[in-house]
């Protein structure tokens, strides 16, 4: 069990406390730090409070909680000791000038944990410390130190009365020049908690922790990247085949682990697990596919990864990398598209692309003198393929390859076998049967005859 609630955010089995605020007292306790292996001594504050009241738990007399601190005079410092009584001094230092002793002696709602529930590499805490603030400052060499048990602190672990002779209405905020700040009844407390806990449906398997987490991150937000935290890139080949693995990564592990993709590219790739059997303990597969055929291009996308046990509360870890896949093609061709089909409406059959529709892209590219081309249209209609491309010499002493999602060749022609119509900018060439219908998506490659 653990002592104390952060606000109405936790829905862990924490408990609030109802205390006054009665005395301060400061210690250290020296641990032994691995990277420079020397035994250094850290600055403590201990805090006693008079327990009044709790909403669940049996503490009561008095409790005594710590915070490791930093003086303000050491901030851009090392804040350890090389002995204890150096550390006492950084304390009483850090009490002197740094405490916010404004809001002492009056009612106060504190978050707390149980010290049982700590991980940390600190050994030798006195067994009068049964409790520390449920900030994740408390401990650490490379901790982020904040006058936590200050109301104007970011990390607030205690919430005072509104007046100094206690009441039953309690401060979120430091008060404004006017004196003005919002504040909560400690009934709405006791009210938001027991929701909050009552929404964790312990028969959905890991609905709790999926909450628990989906909270940690929120309030670790403030410290995130407000962007990527990573940047990874990759290279592959233009026209491979739907399905693809791009990247294959072997895992193992308690739960499936999967990937959200976002962003404009990211339709055209997937993240796939794959295994032989029901148990990821013992092995699967992650792996990064394309969805179709892929053209000369550099694709973007970003992926956040998202582990089984938090499904069940929607939850998706805040941490997010940066993707670029780039796809280079092979050596002779002039110029590679996305060619999807789109039905004529008037209902001739014919089958087309073209820059209204948007499913012909990219349209331009550079032909073998340098100078700038554009596809215009491609159709089909009465056995013949139409072309339309200005200038209709661009792709001159080339052949077009209409690639399928399986990455095969659904169609070769050859410019050369082409009927040119030079007034209207087309090639048309005869074909025996229709070669593709309203909804296939091709890739189209403009390769050099040999």
């Amino acid at each position: 069990n653990t002592l104390g609630v952060s606000g109405s955010r936790s829905v862990s089995s924490t408990l609030n406390s109802y205390a006054r605020f009665s005395a301060i007292a400061a210690t250290t306790r020296g641990y032994y730090n691995s990277a420079f292996l020397t035994n250094e001594h850290i600055p403590f504050v201990e805090f006693t409070f008079e327990v009044l009241e709790t909403l669940k738990g049996n503490a009561s007399g008095s409790i005594v909680v710590e915070m490791q601190v930093k003086p303000s005079s050491l901030r851009h410092g090392r804040s350890y000791a090389d002995t204890a009584a150096k550390a006492v001094e950084y304390s009483r230092d850090w009490i002197a000038n740094d405490f916010d002793s404004q809001w002492n002696d009056r009612q106060a709602i504190l978050f707390l944990t149980s010290v049982a529930n700590v991980r940390t590499d600190v050994t030798g805490r006195p067994s009068s410390v049964g409790y520390v603030f449920t900030s994740r400052n408390y401990w650490g060499a490379d901790a982020v130190l904040n006058d936590e048990i200050s109301i104007a602190s970011p990390n607030k672990v205690w919430l005072p009365s509104k007046t100094a002779s206690g009441s039953s209405e309690f401060l979120l905020d430091v008060p404004d020049k006017d004196g003005t700040a919002p504040s909560r009844m400690l009934s709405a407390f006791k009210t938001d908690i027991t929701t909050a806990e009552a929404s964790v449906d312990s028969s959905i398997p890991g609905y709790k922790e999926c909450l628990i987490a989906k909270e940690k991150e929120e309030q670790e937000d403030v410290e995130r990247p407000p962007d990527v935290q990573f940047s990874r890139t990759h290279e592959t080949q233009s026209g491979l085949p739907a399905n693809t693995v791009l990247l294959a990564g072997g895992l193992a592990g308690p739960q499936y682990r999967y990937h959200h993709l976002f962003g404009d590219d990211a339709q055209y790739f997937t993240w796939d697990t794959t295994d032989t059997d029901t148990d990821p303990s013992n092995g699967y597969t992650l792996d990064l596919k394309q969805r179709r055929p892929l053209y000369d291009s550099d694709y973007v996308f970003e992926v956040t990864s998202q582990r089984a046990v938090f499904v069940p509360c929607g939850h998706v870890p805040n941490t997010r990398g940066r993707w670029t896949i780039s796809v280079v093609p092979p050596i002779g061709t002039r110029h590679e598209l996305f060619f999807d089909v789109v039905g004529d409406s008037a209902g001739l059959g014919l089958a087309y692309a073209d820059d209204d529709d948007g499913v012909l892209k990219p349209r331009k590219f550079t032909d073998a003198n340098g100078a700038s081309a554009t596809i215009q249209r491609i159709d089909w209609q009465a056995g013949t393929v139409k072309l339309k491309v200005s200038p209709n010499t661009a792709i001159a002493g080339h052949i077009l390859d209409f690639i399928e999602l399986d990455g095969s060749v659904l169609l070769s022609l050859d410019v050369a076998d082409a009927t040119a119509d030079a007034a209207n900018n087309t090639l048309s060439w005869s074909v025996s049967e229709q070669p593709w219908h309203d909804g296939d998506k091709l890739m189209v490659w403009i390769r050099e005859a040999r």
